[in-house]
């Protein structure tokens, strides 16, 4: 296996930002912050790394449950599709720069309202349960820094910090966690279903 690798197929799948440089480690992190209390690993409901890789390292790890959430979604192509989009988010709690002028495609990590719906998998599209916003304690986001650009997300979401990140070979790229900085979390970070 000496054969040069095509520049492209080095850059998307070894170097850049779709690559799974840094995920096993981001894994062990999360693990390691679930120690003491159970941890809430926030994840986009978009397909590639890091959440498909986090999801797949954590899969049987009692102590970090992972929860797909509705943000950011990003454009669309239809604008019916982005009416849907839209409307998903004003569901899970849309937030903006003007109190008086709420726009619900700048949807919150973590929704403004009282219960949020939960979602099997980033592949669901229709939740199957709802639980109280309430309930979340010690949480943490794989920040999907192709979707959204970092300062946005910061601006909205200003309860989140940067605890961990892990450079790719392509240094423009990263894998980054962050944590909603909040009370210390109880025993149990959110009710499994049937509790």
């Amino acid at each position: 296996m000496t054969a040069p690798l095509h520049w492209l197929d080095r850059l998307l799948y070894l170097e850049g930002m779709h690559s799974g440089y840094g995920i096993a480690e981001a894994a062990e992190f999360l693990r390691n912050e679930a120690r003491e209390n159970p941890v809430v690993l926030l994840v986009p409901m978009k397909m590639g790394n890091p959440q498909e890789g986090l999801t797949v390292y954590l899969w049987r790890d009692r102590r970090v449950r992972t929860v797909p959430v509705p943000w950011p979604i990003g454009k669309t192509a239809e604008p019916e599709d982005s009416f849907r989009a839209c409307a998903r988010d004003a569901e899970w709690g849309g937030t903006s720069f003007s109190p008086s002028a709420p726009d619900p495609c700048r949807a919150a990590l973590v929704p403004r309202t009282e219960t949020f719906p939960v979602f099997a998998s980033i592949y669901h599209k229709r939740p199957f349960m709802v639980e109280k916003t309430a309930d979340l304690r010690n949480v943490y986001f794989a920040y999907p820094y192709t979707t959204v650009p970092e300062k946005y997300f910061t601006l909205l979401n200003r309860d989140f910090a940067k605890v961990w990140s892990r450079a790719k070979p392509d240094k423009n790229y990263s894998v980054d966690i962050f944590k909603r900085r909040g009370p210390p979390g109880p025993d149990r970070a959110v009710p499994q279903p049937g509790e």
